[in-house]
């Protein structure tokens, strides 16, 4: 059953590791949702310390010069858009029953493509999205592709039968809102559905409330909501449900969302940046700090009252007062500002890379783009192809196709991301890092069309620095792609000429 708690919640179900799936997805998210969003949750993100707590109007005034990157939505804009280069390679059954899917495949409306971007965004966010065929009943478009939310699939269990390993059952939460016309309140639902095989292997679907979940049979479904899709009277026998994590088809091992380290630093950063603002105010508004007033409060009030602050003041304090600006070190600003940059790279290092969570290489980002083949992000497009892929051989089991029309159903995603050169600013990059070696450098150059590989790296490094120093005495626009070493064609073109 799992955890017991005075109002069942749909975690109280789920899988073991639920609760921190879910922690780091939130936080995620969270990031993706910009700056009042991570505003709005200031007990979790920036807390006030015990002076802000008496003092309201100080923290307020915090947490307005705080400032939130979205290096996080960044990345995610970044590689979706990189995933989606190109158009997809897709085979369907001959007989035209399918074609339909490749414009209305989603609840949504949306075609394969557009199925295929839903995919790779929730794979880099949440490291997991859940997809399963419905059967409309509609002779023009039979089925749809229906997404389901990571922390919507609570549980499954796998079966084995002739040697095939399949679903007996799947679990979701499909709680929500519900605008209730005759009180005119959003009111809150509450329900599970249940995807699974009777004791005949017929596939079904329950709609339950959380209290049926314990005594519901999934053998013999004797309550809810109970459905069996068809197609034209034909029922299947498999449940149509695929998982489509970060690295795999996986229904028990789920992955922390790929974009997480960089939500973690930029969470840092925040924090970080946040005291930073807080200290340059502080430095622009030095407190006068009086000690050594004798008598009662009235007294000390009316010799402050006295006091004048200005340019050229002349002040007579009582005996043995004092009165001092409290000033904030410039070493403690420095201090700030040289952590401040350290996490803004560290951002914008993981912003530029999608390398195991444990590497904050940047030569890692470069070999990301450059060998792909062993890339996450070559791992999350091949995955989402392959979700897609599962989808669509249901269907074609489903309207009865043979074996070989099965098997030769696909969607293949482009690959274009993986040929695309590295740009200007990412070359400028390699120069500037020290993970690097000189070799490895000339390389990158190289594989992406700068320089001549005949030359030595004295010869090529002096011949880069020259081109650079001509093209910023020349001309102060660069001109073509904005890089100061021509591409290699161009080179051989001018020599020619």
């Amino acid at each position: 059953m799992g955890r017991k708690t005075e109002v069942a919640t749909a975690a109280e179900f789920a899988y073991y590791g639920y609760d921190k799936l879910a922690a780091c997805r939130e936080l995620v998210e969270d990031c993706l949702g910009g700056q009042w969003q991570i505003k709005g949750k200031t007990k979790k993100y920036l807390p006030a310390d015990k002076w802000q707590q008496q003092h309201n109007d100080d923290y307020d005034a915090y947490l307005f010069r705080a400032l939130f990157f979205d290096y996080t939505r960044k990345a995610l804009n970044r590689y979706v858009g990189m995933l989606n280069m190109g158009e997809p390679d897709i085979s369907l059954p001959e007989n035209g029953k399918l074609d339909f899917l490749k414009d209305r495949a989603t609840q949504y409306g949306d075609g394969l493509k557009s199925l295929q971007r839903r995919l790779n965004e929730a794979q880099l966010s949440q490291g997991l999205i859940c997809c399963l065929l419905e059967s409309t009943g509609r002779d023009d478009a039979p089925f749809v592709i229906q997404t389901y939310r990571a922390r919507d699939f609570l549980r499954t269990k796998f079966d084995t039968e002739n040697g095939r390993s399949f679903a007996r059952f799947v679990l979701l939460d499909e709680s929500g809102y519900e605008y209730d016309t005759a009180t005119k309140q959003d009111v809150e639902k509450r329900q599970l559905r249940v995807l699974g095989l009777d004791r005949n292997n017929e596939y079904y679907q329950a709609g339950i409330e959380f209290g049926a979940w314990p005594d519901f049979d999934l053998l013999e479904p004797n309550s809810g909501n109970i459905v069996y899709p068809d197609y034209h009277g034909n029922r299947m026998n498999w449940i149509p449900f695929t998982w489509c994590g970060a690295s795999s088809l996986s229904g028990t091992s789920f992955d922390d969302p790929p974009i997480l380290n960089v939500a973690n630093a930029e969470i840092s950063l925040y924090q970080l940046y946040a005291d930073y603002r807080q200290v340059l105010y502080m430095t622009g508004q030095s407190p006068l700090f009086i000690t050594g007033l004798k008598g009662d409060a009235k007294t000390a009030g009316e010799w402050l009252k006295a006091m004048y602050v200005n340019s050229g003041a002349l002040n007579v304090l009582p005996d043995g007062a004092q009165a001092q600006y409290l000033e904030v070190p410039a070493q403690s600003l420095s201090i700030f500002s040289q952590e401040v940059e350290k996490l803004k790279e560290l951002c914008s290092h993981d912003a530029l890379s999608l390398s195991d969570n444990k590497s904050n290489q940047s030569g890692v980002a470069i070999q990301l783009i450059q060998d792909s083949n062993t890339s996450p992000l070559q791992i999350i497009n091949s995955v989402a192809g392959d979700a897609i892929t599962e989808q669509l051989r249901y269907a074609a089991m489903w309207i009865g196709v043979d074996e070989e029309e099965i098997l030769g159903t696909r969607y293949t995603p482009s690959k274009d991301f993986a040929e695309a050169n590295l740009t200007v600013q990412e070359l400028i990059s390699v120069d500037g890092t020290d993970s690097l070696t000189t070799e490895e450098k000339r390389n990158i150059w190289l594989e992406n069309g700068y320089g001549d590989p005949k030359k030595t790296i004295e010869e090529f490094l002096e011949e880069k620095e020259k081109a650079r120093e001509e093209s910023m005495q020349n001309s102060p626009v660069i001109q073509g792609n904005g890089n100061p070493f021509a591409k290699k064609e161009q080179n051989n073109d001018s020599e020619e000429e």
